[in-house]
């Protein structure tokens, strides 16, 4: 799964466009920006992160390819840090007339959103993936008595 997401990971994150835009619409939705406006805004953001974590991220897994475990773990850690950094400076550059506490209050919303989503969308994956692959699953975890 984790070498899916990383490979993946562009596609990911263009597939989660809509609902992102959806949760900074509601984050944000008394300052003046419609949906259509923040899907061009995510979509930006989204190219930023890629940006930085081709520009950031793979110089520095390229030198450190000969040890897996370093690997994954430096790579979770900093594409997390670059897509919180990210979002936070093009928000608070977005709606400079705004105050970093209510910037700050509005993305911690966004964020609390998203996981929600995530979570629930990973629980309806998890059974769904259980109710169709579910005997698979257990012969392949070898959970069923031989």
């Amino acid at each position: 799964m984790q070498t899916f997401t990383s490979s993946y990971m562009p596609l990911l994150l263009l597939l989660f466009l809509p609902f992102q835009s959806i949760f900074t619409w509601v984050a944000f939705s008394k300052w003046g920006n419609n949906y259509y406006e923040h899907i061009v805004m995510n979509a930006f953001l989204l190219s930023l992160i890629i940006i930085l974590n081709i520009v950031v991220v793979y110089p520095i897994l390229y030198l450190l390819q000969s040890s897996p475990f370093i690997f994954m773990s430096v790579q979770s850690l900093l594409s997390f840090i670059i897509m919180i950094f990210s979002i936070f400076w093009f928000f608070i550059g977005f709606y400079h007339d705004q105050t970093f506490e209510k910037i700050f209050l509005r993305l911690l919303l966004f964020i609390g959103l998203f996981i929600v989503f995530v979570v629930i969308l990973s629980m309806l994956v998890a059974v769904v993936g259980f109710f169709f692959y579910g005997e698979k699953i257990q012969k392949m975890l070898m959970l069923t008595p031989k």
